[in-house]
């Protein structure tokens, strides 16, 4: 099996050892690690986004299809996972329980651009949030955003501070901020679903009242949809 992070650490073949070290380095493993079959388009692999003791979502792919685990997890809990899907135990799953998300399945997105892609929140995270690919195009805008408690330019992602509690103001006024001027929640297979997964939560809950758009890589390029209240619990 083969490690990658969103910092230092990318292994290959690598070894229980190795995965030890990756969740006990918080600053070389980065905002998420995915431990699988990173070599092959349709590989199997499990997958964690969050930030250092803090909590995390996790998720798994196998036979294509992205499952998202219901709720979030202590850091000790999300080695366990790993430990257990390492060593290829069947029951890393038990007492979890997942909702599918089909990338292929996402049949409206239409054509596939490879240029870069546009703006798009690509995580969300306690106190602040991640936007990446064309982020320069809203960074202006940001200044006076009422919303945002400030700005970090991090190579190739712009990070947006904020400060209070999921589900509360700010972050709901900031991300549906975003969602109006044109910003994208994106889905792939290292970010995984959280960004669509909060947006369609709103939408569910009745703050959020207007579409949102979502971005994801697939096969030759970048691929775009809208969600709204008909389909939003493929992503809640």
């Amino acid at each position: 099996m083969d490690i990658s992070c969103e910092g230092e650490i990318e292994i290959e073949d690598a070894t229980r050892a190795d995965l030890l070290a990756a969740f006990e380095n918080d600053e070389a493993r980065g905002d998420f690690i995915v431990l699988g079959d990173l070599a092959s388009d349709d590989g199997g692999f499990i997958q964690a986004a969050g930030e250092g003791d803090g909590t995390y979502a996790v998720e798994y792919r196998e036979s294509g299809v992205l499952h998202h685990a219901d709720g979030e997890f202590k850091k000790k809990q999300v080695l366990n996972f790993f430990l257990k899907y390492f060593e290829g135990d069947p029951d890393w799953k038990a007492g979890l329980t997942f909702s599918p998300i089909d990338l292929e399945a996402l049949g409206e997105a239409e054509g596939g651009n490879s240029s870069p892609p546009p703006a798009y929140v690509s995580l969300i995270m306690e106190n602040w949030i991640s936007i990446r690919g064309e982020s320069e195009s809203i960074e202006e805008e940001l200044v006076s955003c009422p919303f945002a408690e400030g700005m970090t330019r991090e190579e190739d992602r712009l990070v947006v501070s904020f400060k209070g509690d999921f589900w509360e103001e700010p972050l709901n006024g900031l991300v549906m901020w975003l969602s109006d001027r044109g910003v994208l929640f994106g889905v792939d297979y290292k970010q995984g679903g959280d960004p669509p997964r909060y947006m369609a939560t709103l939408i569910q809950r009745g703050v959020l009242k207007k579409p949102f758009g979502i971005i994801f890589w697939r096969g030759n390029g970048w691929h775009s949809e809208t969600v709204d209240a008909s389909n939003a619990d493929r992503f809640a």
